[in-house]
């Protein structure tokens, strides 16, 4: 706790955690109205076409904006993900029409660039706040990034509601773009961080060099494909909280919306307690345990048919999701080295949001056949499996974590990726 405290009286970065809070409560509220917008002019298909509108340039920018990063520093990126989405809200403003429909095309065009601006925020906020926050106090900076989403899921949903409801779509892209806008005007007073890797070349050479050195780093590669792993199964739960809600439990929509709401107090859980669990146990031991653990509550939520013991399970659920990233975003850090953290750190959100669309489009067919239940519990069942299938192959997982100075460290000895398998130094005096 003491941790979370310290990083918390850094004046850099409350500012920052300040713009990303702004970040995730601005783009909620634009979903939720745009996502009303388009059900009111056409239907249901609409909206799935926005969803992916929004969706699609983190598949497409993720690794560019890696680039970026270590060519011309994060700053730069964090600003105009900040100011892009504010101009996008005030541009739909004049598309919406008097009774708060918007047209299709339109509206595929505003939620374009928002999800943009978004495509461009994730890799340079990891970045800069590896750069930025003194090392023994990172792990807690990094935990409490999920403060921008789960603000947003708790928060911004529902006041998007709410503004929706009041004055339609248009006042609620007003209310969007005055949030994005004093998140940029925060995003101004932070530090100017310029980009650590001055060698020029084209882009394709600084990816195929990201990717030799990832083909040596077998911890990083592990961490990779237990996020992908994550992206595709663990959070099966995610698209189905309806059919959970409605079908499993017999909510309906109002157990939907307690649902979500847990799902976001359990992330900002996991924001104060991550980085003191991983202190206690080891960072690479705690991903490992997270995972199971958060399969095993994965099966008993799609076992549950009663409310309040399916809010315990998914607060769970949430948390060790959460937990897991953090901890796991941590390590990968402290492995890579600086010049090139935003494109390998890109290229595993790639891979992530990759199999994240597979895994929505998997589950989703899957519980039209076999149920809502059957697909959560086979998910967990397959996580559980696939996670033990990495620890056979590198135990060295299991001893992975960093030291004080936010160095990578197995068995509590100094490590190095990129050597071939990656080997601990010798202890020195």
């Amino acid at each position: 706790m003491n941790s979370v405290a310290g990083v918390l009286r850094l004046p850099t970065y409350r500012r920052f955690l300040a713009a990303a809070i702004c970040s995730g409560m601005g783009v909620w509220i634009f979903q939720t109205a745009i996502y009303w917008a388009g059900l009111q002019s056409g239907s249901t298909a609409s909206v799935g076409i926005l969803v992916a509108a929004i969706s699609l340039p983190s598949l497409i920018l993720t690794i560019p904006a890696g680039v970026l990063t270590d060519r011309v520093g994060p700053f730069w990126l964090l600003f105009i993900g900040s100011l892009s989405p504010a101009l996008a809200c005030i541009g739909g403003l004049a598309l919406v029409a008097p009774d708060g429909s918007i047209a299709l095309d339109p509206a595929t065009l505003v939620t374009f660039m928002v999800g943009v601006a978004y495509a461009l925020w994730s890799v340079p906020a990891l970045v800069y706040v590896t750069r930025s926050v003194p090392p023994n106090l990172l792990g807690a900076a990094i935990s409490l990034m999920v403060l921008q989403y789960a603000t947003g899921r708790i928060a911004g949903g529902a006041l998007g509601g709410l503004v929706v409801s009041m004055g339609g779509a248009g006042l609620a892209f007003g209310v969007s773009a005055a949030i994005f806008v004093v998140g940029m005007v925060t995003v101004l007073t932070l530090p100017r961080l310029g980009g650590l890797d001055a060698r020029g070349g084209n882009t394709v050479r600084g990816l195929v060099e990201a990717v030799s050195w990832l083909r040596g780093a077998p911890a990083t590669l592990a961490l990779v494909a237990l996020g992908a792993l994550s992206s595709l199964l663990a959070y099966a739960y995610i698209p189905l909280l309806g059919a959970l809600s409605r079908d499993v439990i017999g909510a309906g929509s109002a157990g939907l919306g307690i649902l979500t709401a847990t799902s976001g107090i359990g992330m900002v859980a996991s924001g104060i307690l991550a980085d003191p669990v991983g202190k206690r146990i080891g960072r690479g031991r705690g991903v490992v345990a997270t995972m199971v653990l958060g399969a095993l509550s994965m099966i008993g939520l799609g076992q549950s048919n009663v409310l309040v013991v399916s809010v315990a399970l998914l607060a769970a659920v949430a948390f060790l999701g959460s937990a897991r990233s953090a901890m796991a975003s941590y390590l990968m850090q402290s492995l890579t080295p600086a010049r090139m953290r935003g494109r390998v750190t890109s290229l595993a959100d790639f891979v992530a949001q990759l199999m994240s669309i597979v895994g929505s489009l998997a589950v989703g067919g899957l519980a039209v056949s076999a149920g809502v239940t059957a697909v959560l519990v086979g998910s967990g069942v397959a996580v559980v499996l696939v996670v033990g299938l990495v620890v056979a192959l590198w135990p060295r997982i299991l001893r992975m974590d960093v030291d004080r100075e936010s160095r990578p460290v197995v068995g509590g000895r100094p490590y190095v990726e990129g050597r071939g398998s990656g080997v601990p130094l010798p202890e020195t005096s």
